[in-house]
């Protein structure tokens, strides 16, 4: 389901995916150069960080400014689902994507986050995000993946949130098998996307 620029729904919440992509980082682990190697792809990790309010300049595409929570939603191996400060996500190595939502399905989303917070990580999974993609896709209803894990690593928490909210309804990749590298072709393939920066964010400390 796409959102209409000119809609007023569109001036209000949504999630920033922010991804973290190998290459750009000047301190590197083993791990991620590991998961790097094995997805065949440069995006590595992903964080979820709620909007509160977009505004968008005239033309509709781009983004004037972004109320962002002091939140980052993702799941660390050895820790599982962390909620962290924005902060975490604010250095070079990271680039950011706007998903806006509905208020309703925002609301449903921010629910669903909480719901997983402090959930274990998804070992059993993770080793099969290197499958092929003809072997991610569900033969059934997605809807049934929504909550048949309570363990997730990153990537399979995000694109549970996007089913979650109705939105990329026309893939049906199963988020159980989901590489960061998956999630980011989904999110930036699809028409409900914006390229961001952080200096278009403005953080609202509760």
């Amino acid at each position: 389901m796409s959102v209409n620029p000119k809609s007023p729904f569109y001036q209000n919440p949504g999630f920033v995916f922010a991804f973290y992509q190998y290459s750009h980082s000047p301190k590197t682990s083993m791990l991620e150069k590991i998961v790097s190697i094995a997805t065949v792809s440069d995006c590595v990790h992903v964080g979820i960080i709620p909007v509160n309010r977009s505004f968008f300049f005239e033309d509709g595409q781009t983004i004037k400014q972004l109320e962002v929570q002091d939140k980052v939603y993702t799941s660390f191996i050895g820790y599982g689902v962390q909620v962290q400060k924005i902060s975490s996500v604010f250095n070079q190595a990271y680039e950011y994507t706007f998903v806006p939502v509905k208020i309703g399905e925002y609301v449903k989303g921010l629910k669903f986050l909480e719901g997983l917070n402090g959930s274990g990580y998804n070992y059993t999974s993770l080793p099969l995000t290197i499958l092929p993609s003809f072997f991610k896709y569900f033969s059934n209803d997605k809807k049934t993946s929504k909550t048949e894990h309570q363990r997730v690593f990153c990537s399979q928490m995000a694109l549970m949130l996007l089913y979650e909210c109705d939105l990329c309804t026309e893939h049906k990749i199963n988020p159980s098998l989901c590489s960061p590298g998956d999630l980011r072709c989904i999110i930036d393939n699809s028409s409900i996307s914006f390229p961001c920066a952080i200096n278009v964010f403005e953080v609202v400390y509760n």
